[in-house]
């Protein structure tokens, strides 16, 4: 079972625990790596990496 936090869920964890928030990247999948447009256009939908710099 797959389950997705939001940003608002990570962001608020980050900022309720003391930390200055530097950065946020999320990432996004690439053309390229499927081999069908119908699969490519799914997995938009789906986040696949966020990064947080962070500072406390």
């Amino acid at each position: 079972m797959n389950y997705h936090r939001t940003i608002e869920h990570y962001f608020n964890s980050t900022y309720t625990s003391w930390f200055s928030i530097l950065d946020l990247r999320e990432g996004t999948p690439k053309r390229e790596h499927f081999s069908s447009e119908e699969e490519f256009i799914r997995r938009q939908g789906i986040p696949i990496l966020l990064a947080f710099s962070c500072l406390k």
